[in-house]
C-alpha cells in the first residue's frame, strides 16, 4: 500500500511538486564545516540517481540543476543568447566577468533549486534538518573549471555514461539543446574550431536522430573532458561502474566524498530516480546490471554504432571505445568491474 501510495505521488507532478516546494520552505538547512558536492554530468547520465544515492547520507540535502533554464530564467542569470534562443533552449556556457557575483550567489542559495528536494516524509532518507548539499548540474558542466576556481568549497564528481544509450534516452522527450553550443561565442571560442562547428551543423541538418543527441553529448562533456585531460583533480565514475561494482564504486565514493554512511547510499541505488519514467521502474527493477549496461544493442546496429562513435572521435573525446559497454580501462576504478565486449567486434571505424 505504502509502496503503491508513493508511485502515485511520483508519476503526479501536479501533486508531487506542490509538496516539495512546501517541504523545502519547512526544512531548516544550517551549512556544516563539510564542503558541498557538486555532481557534473550530461543530460541523462544517471545524474539523478547518483544525487538521490549520495543524499542518502544523513544531514545532506540535494539540490537539483540549480542552473536549469527555468531556474536561470528566473534568477535573471545572463547566458549571453537572450538575443539567439528561446530560454528554454539556453545553456550557461560561460560567466561574464560583471556577472560572476551573482553566479557565486546563486550557487550558495540551497533554495535554487528546481526539484526542490525530497517529498516522502516516511523515508528513512528524508530529513527535516541538514548541513551539507549535493548538487547535481547537466545544463552548466562547461563552467566546472570556473566553478572550481571559485573555491566555493565544493568537491567535484563527473560521471560518465556511454553516448549510445545516453543519446537514445535524450530521444525519449528532452529538448535538443546543440545549438546553444554553437551559437555561444565565448564557448566556440575556448572549446570549439572551425571543422568541428561545420561538422555539428552538419549533423543538425542532416544527421540521424542518433547522430544529434551524439552530438549533443560531446557537447555536454568537452568542457568536463578537457578539465580532466589538464589535470583538474575531479572524482571520474561512470554510470555503468556504479550498476556493476555497486559496492565498491559507494566506498571508493563515501571515501573521497567524507561520506560516513555507506550501507545507506548502496541501499539506496535500488531505488530509481525521481526522473524515471513509470513505466521503466519495474523494468529496471527486473533487470540484472549487466543487462541495464548492454540493453542498447538491440536498438542499434554495429554498424550505426561506429557511424555514432566517429562523432566522439572528432571532437577528442575517447572515453568509450566501439564494442565495449564500459569505459576504457583508464577510466575504471576496479578490477572486478566487468569488461564487457562485443566478442569478436572489430574497434576499427574507418
Amino acid at each position: 500500500m505504502k509502496l503503491s501510495v508513493e508511485r502515485f505521488v511520483r508519476s503526479r507532478p501536479a501533486i508531487r511538486e506542490p509538496i516539495r516546494h512546501l517541504l523545502t520552505r519547512l526544512a531548516v538547512h544550517r551549512k556544516g564545516n563539510q564542503g558541498d558536492i557538486l555532481v557534473l554530468a550530461g543530460g541523462r547520465s544517471g545524474s539523478t540517481w547518483l544525487m538521490e544515492v549520495i543524499a542518502a547520507e544523513p544531514g545532506m540535502k540535494f539540490v537539483n540543476e540549480p542552473f536549469h533554464p527555468m531556474m536561470v530564467n528566473k534568477a535573471d542569470l545572463p547566458t549571453g543568447l537572450e538575443t539567439s534562443l528561446p530560454w528554454q533552449f539556453r545553456k550557461i556556457l560561460d560567466v561574464p566577468r560583471e556577472a560572476e557575483d551573482q553566479f557565486r550567489s546563486h550557487l550558495r542559495d540551497d533554495r535554487a533549486t528546481r526539484i526542490k528536494g525530497p517529498y516522502n516524509i516516511f523515508s528513512p532518507d528524508f530529513y527535516w534538518i541538514t548541513n551539507r548539499r549535493v548538487l547535481k548540474e547537466v545544463g552548466a558542466t562547461a563552467i566546472g573549471e570556473w566553478i572550481d576556481d571559485q573555491k566555493l568549497g565544493f568537491k567535484i564528481v563527473y560521471l560518465l555514461r556511454h553516448p549510445i544509450p545516453t543519446a537514445l534516452s535524450l530521444a525519449r522527450g528532452c529538448i535538443l539543446r546543440a545549438e546553444a553550443n554553437l551559437l555561444h561565442p565565448g564557448f566556440r571560442q575556448k572549446f570549439l574550431n572551425q571543422h568541428i562547428v561545420d561538422l555539428a551543423r552538419s549533423i543538425l541538418h542532416e544527421g540521424s536522430e542518433l547522430e544529434k543527441r551524439v552530438l549533443e553529448w560531446c557537447l555536454d562533456n568537452l568542457a568536463p573532458c578537457r578539465a580532466i585531460q589538464r589535470g583538474r583533480d575531479w572524482m571520474v565514475i561512470t554510470y555503468e561502474e556504479l550498476l556493476l561494482s555497486p559496492f565498491l564504486a559507494i566506498h571508493w565514493l563515501a571515501d573521497r566524498l567524507q561520506l560516513h554512511h555507506p550501507d545507506r547510499l548502496i541501499k539506496r541505488m535500488g531505488v530509481p530516480s525521481a526522473s524515471t519514467d513509470s513505466k521503466r521502474i519495474e523494468l529496471i527493477q527486473r533487470e540484472s546490471a549487466v543487462r541495464r549496461v548492454q540493453e542498447w544493442r538491440s536498438k542499434v546496429s554495429p554498424s550505426l554504432e561506429k557511424q555514432a562513435l566517429e562523432i566522439p572521435r572528432e571532437f577528442g573525446i575517447h572515453f568509450y571505445e566501439v564494442g565495449s559497454y564500459v569505459a576504457r580501462d583508464e577510466f575504471l576504478h576496479f578490477a572486478e568491474t566487468p569488461r564487457l565486449r562485443e566478442p569478436g567486434f572489430s574497434t576499427d571505424i574507418r
